[in-house]
């Protein structure tokens, strides 16, 4: 069959409208707790609303809409994220605990894809965020301003290679614009005890 009948196919549901509620559940080490939503589903559309839940420390809430109706299938996403631990969020996405911190953010975005690939690169909206308190692992920007003001006075830097590396902040924050898979910041604000950085 077709990819949009394919969609279709694999989202046909029976009609319902009700609440779900689930402890605790994990998913590829996505830790999720106390989730609630309302659900609602016809033919080939989805709808998850008023969600809540804990995740990795902190809560999450909003709601997720999937028609597969026309092809190819549309999705919505309407998220805020509060409190939540980003390390142990981005190891379980990514593979990757280089950023840590306590994220807030909210976003609201959409795309479209018969497949996760051509999903991600369609996804269009906005989002904007807040990360306190959190650190980026193999990069220590205060360390490499110091070894260039050394050699700039002529002196010998001293400090070996260290496998800790790692540059610190207080708030990393800024909102974006996303068209087709591709994200836009023109307001980044990075503080930290040593530097600011805005762009």
């Amino acid at each position: 069959g077709s990819a949009s009948g394919d969609a279709r196919e694999a989202l046909r549901l029976p009609e319902l409208s009700g609440r779900v509620a689930i402890g605790s559940l994990e998913v590829s080490d996505i830790r999720v707790g106390d989730f609630t939503s309302a659900i609602e589903a016809a033919g080939s559309r989805l709808r998850l609303a008023e969600m809540s839940g804990r995740l990795h420390e902190g809560t999450f809430s909003g709601d997720i809409s999937l028609d597969a109706t026309r092809s190819p299938l549309s999705w919505t996403a309407n998220q805020t994220f509060t409190g939540v631990s980003l390390e142990p969020l981005l190891e379980a996405l990514a593979g990757s605990d280089r950023l840590s911190g306590t994220l807030y953010m909210q976003s609201s975005l959409s795309g479209s894809g018969t497949s996760l690939e051509e999903s991600l690169s369609s996804v269009s909206g906005t989002a904007s965020f807040d990360i306190r308190n959190g650190s980026i692992r193999d990069l220590n920007i205060a360390r490499a301003l110091r070894e260039v003001k050394a050699r700039l006075r002529g002196d010998a830097t001293g400090e070996a290679e260290r496998s800790d590396q790692k540059t610190d902040f207080s708030r990393l924050q800024g909102s974006a614009t996303i068209s087709d898979g591709i994200l836009t910041n023109r307001d980044l604000v990075a503080k930290s005890p040593f530097l600011r950085v805005t762009g």
